[in-house]
């Protein structure tokens, strides 16, 4: 009557039992797969801060490297410890510049030529840790 059928022993449907163990099986496995997903999501956040870090570090360097030597040159001398130092806060990111001048004497020549140290580190936090990327690079005067 009314189109259903009656159910006969041994017939279609779970059983309260099978879908337990079912959904046990799933959760055993979609826990750790969940949990993996998640991490190489903040890996993938980490490698992404570690890349514009190092991309501010590129940009500055690439900045003073058009500039030139003799730029910069008075500004390291007039620093304290001949040692010029430049700082920036760029949102999630702090940079900062160290020029030291170097003088490197050539062998056979008397005069020596003006050379720039240029160290840039660009930091940032993550969780409870500073997290830094650093290049260094030197400049001589033409």
């Amino acid at each position: 009557m009314f189109g259903f059928r009656e159910a006969r022993r041994g017939e279609g449907g779970y059983t309260l039992v099978e879908l337990l163990v079912a959904m046990t099986v799933l959760a055993i496995v979609f826990l750790p797969l969940s949990a993996l997903l998640a991490a190489g999501g903040s890996g993938m956040v980490q490698a992404g801060r570690r890349t514009a870090a190092a991309n501010l570090c590129r940009e500055k360097m690439e900045e003073i490297k058009a500039r030139g030597c003799s730029y910069y040159l008075d500004a390291v001398d007039a620093a304290p410890g001949g040692i010029y130092l430049e700082m920036e806060n760029l949102g999630f990111f702090r940079r900062e510049t160290k020029l030291q001048q170097l003088e490197l004497t050539l062998e056979g020549e008397d005069a020596g030529v003006a050379m720039l140290k240029i160290d840039v580190q660009v930091k940032w936090q993550e969780g409870a840790a500073e997290q830094c990327v650093e290049l260094s690079s030197y400049l001589a005067g033409r």
